[in-house]
């Protein structure tokens, strides 16, 4: 979710969206410009975080926070229930942006080079990245 500067609305934040918006910190590198530089066959600035990065290093972390989580009972002790299902909840929505990201990456290439294989598989990211499939888990957490 994304305040809406025209509208004053805060809004999920597309895929589209996410590929236009430049990161707010500039450690980064945003979709756009990493998939233009890649495209242009340009060396990347290795003191950059690449969105590929990110999406790695959220989804093992997301993954290892649930697995951390896992076997903790929490069955006796209902504020160490709330904490554990708050982790779950941010690690499956960390999941969900990994994923957003991916097929943000996936949908800029096709965009810019075209190609069937592009097509596909910026149509396979998109369908995996659906925020259902984290939501459906997180929602199931309290």
């Amino acid at each position: 979710m994304a305040l809406n500067s025209a509208t004053k609305n805060v809004e999920y934040i597309s895929v589209d969206r996410l590929i236009n918006q430049p990161p707010m910190d500039t450690n980064y590198i945003s979709i756009r410009d990493y998939n233009a530089e890649k495209t242009a066959g340009a060396i990347h600035n290795k003191n950059k975080i690449t969105p590929e990065q990110l999406a790695s290093e959220l989804e093992k972390d997301c993954n290892k926070a649930l697995s951390i989580v896992r076997n903790i009972n929490v069955q006796k002790n209902k504020a160490l229930g709330y904490e554990v299902a708050d982790i779950k909840t941010w690690a499956y929505l960390g999941l969900h942006f990994s994923e957003k990201i991916k097929a943000g990456l996936a949908l800029q290439k096709y965009r810019t080079q075209g190609g069937a294989d592009n097509k596909q598989a910026a149509l396979a990211r998109r369908k995996y990245c659906s925020i259902m499939k984290y939501y459906s888990r997180s929602s199931h957490v309290y």
